[in-house]
């Protein structure tokens, strides 16, 4: 499946109807003329439909397609930085861990050579 815009900026129609670029009648008209091309085998993205149809302009378009870039992109980076701390943490309860089985582990093997050395010791 190839990356086109409609799969990198989800729901690119919604997202001008709500920043009131577009009315939600003209996306509707956009939408269904976009279906009766998919019908003939023509495929066109949304978009460029808004465009042809004289709905928006390029400039407005492209525009509206940076600003979404950019917000989707300041929400990866939010949640990669969320990752990276959920990673550090459990990072640091895993080492808290290991050291307790470590500390844990050597009580065993002191308890276990002091009952041996009691039980070798008349």
């Amino acid at each position: 499946m190839a990356l086109t815009p409609e799969i990198l900026i989800p729901r690119l129609g919604d997202v001008l109807v709500e920043q009131g670029l577009l009315s939600k009648e003209d996306l509707e008209s956009a939408l269904e003329y976009q279906k009766q091309l998919r019908e003939k085998g023509q495929a066109l993205l949304i978009g460029q439909i808004l465009v042809d149809l004289g709905k928006i302009e390029r400039a407005t378009m492209d525009q509206a397609i940076t600003m979404q870039i950019i917000r989707l992109q300041k929400a990866l980076q939010e949640s990669n930085e969320m990752l990276e701390k959920r990673v550090e943490e459990r990072t640091a309860a895993l080492q808290k861990a290991y050291e307790k089985l470590a500390e844990l582990s050597m009580l065993k093997e002191n308890f276990v050579s002091n009952i041996s050395h009691e039980l070798r010791t008349p």
